[in-house]
């Protein structure tokens, strides 16, 4: 009886350890905890700018950390936010985006005090841009509604930025160094 007890407990807290590993550590689980963490230290002013701006959804627009990409048969995205992971499919008129800090180039602007302007790189093949994107990236999505056309709830444009911008505090080139 304790054998089997024990095994039936295995059985259950086996995979379930498995999936809170891959959740907090794969998937974007400990970047969002250290995105709310960053934003609850910041000023009461900044904070109510930053929580805005990641914890960003309506019917139409959700933000929060990159959670993965799925480049096969259901094409999409996972972001993890304010209403929990989520799932955002693609469809053919799907636009990726990615901005950019962390090259070498605007690094170097950055440290001798000259002005950066983030690199736009935009892709129509999501096999393509996530080569590119990391997860715990912070990323912005839109879906389609009626007056944008497309696949009504779909993905219309999943935007990534190698930088968290909803932290001001955070140091640029320490998130680079990730």
């Amino acid at each position: 009886m304790f054998v089997r007890t024990i095994k039936i407990i295995l059985i259950v807290l086996l995979p379930l350890s498995i999936f809170t590993s891959l959740l907090y550590f794969s998937w974007g689980g400990k970047d969002y905890l250290e995105a709310k963490k960053s934003i609850a230290r910041l000023s009461d002013e900044q904070k109510s700018y930053s929580k805005a701006l990641f914890e960003n959804y309506n019917e139409y627009l959700y933000s929060g950390i990159l959670m993965g990409t799925v480049k096969i048969w259901n094409q999409g995205v996972w972001v993890w936010g304010a209403k929990g992971p989520r799932f955002f499919r693609s469809d053919e008129h799907t636009v990726y985006s990615y901005f950019q800090v962390c090259t070498p180039e605007i690094l170097q602007d950055l440290k001798n005090g000259n002005s950066i302007k983030p690199i736009r790189n935009i892709y129509t093949d999501i096999a393509k841009w996530s080569n590119k994107v990391r997860v715990g990236e912070y990323i912005t999505v839109t879906t389609a509604s009626s007056i944008s056309g497309g696949n009504l709830g779909r993905l219309r444009e999943a935007l990534v930025h190698d930088w968290w911008i909803f932290d001001p505090n955070k140091e640029i080139l320490s998130q680079c160094k990730k």
